[in-house]
């Protein structure tokens, strides 16, 4: 029973973070207005290395925010998130240290071999302006591990949303 309530828990989370991502992601995008030349620009600066392109984008399945395939469980992913997202955090506590402002929301999509190793990280979506930042959380991403999981040659690949928020 209290597996239950703890992996209901977990879902529960996880569906506030993707409402906030697209909440977030929305309001940004309907302030920004009239600047889509200067995110156009910036767009030029993204390579494909951190990003995905639009016609990947396109191409997703599934919902924002969770496993799209594989045979990891969500459950396992959710805790791997919960065990290296203090990276993440930390990246943010340094960068609003420099003196940056940073708010918004980014998506980042990553596959996990079956070792826990991840392989890949690119970023989905973002209205957080900063490159530099987003490239950090990529390649942070890109160092976490998983716990190993007993099927051979699966790949999961994963949504998963951060929202940043400086006060």
């Amino acid at each position: 029973m209290s597996k239950m309530i703890t992996i209901s828990g977990i879902i529960i989370i996880f569906a506030i973070n993707v409402f906030a991502v697209e909440l977030v992601l929305g309001d940004r995008i309907a302030r920004r207005g009239g600047q889509q030349a200067d995110s156009d620009s910036a767009a030029l600066v993204r390579d494909t290395a951190f990003y995905l392109d639009s016609a990947e984008v396109a191409a997703l399945d599934g919902i924002r925010g969770q496993t799209i395939t594989g045979q990891r469980s969500r459950a396992s992913v959710m805790r791997g998130i919960d065990q290296n997202s203090n990276t993440i955090r930390r990246a943010y506590s340094n960068h609003i240290r420099q003196g940056n402002r940073l708010s918004g929301g980014i998506i980042v999509r990553f596959k996990i071999l079956s070792s826990g190793e991840v392989i890949e990280c690119k970023i989905v979506e973002s209205n957080t302006d900063d490159i530099a930042f987003e490239r950090n959380v990529v390649l942070a991403v890109r160092k976490w591990k998983f716990p190993p999981i007993q099927i051979e040659n699966d790949t999961t690949i994963v949504e998963y949303p951060f929202v940043f928020d400086q006060y």
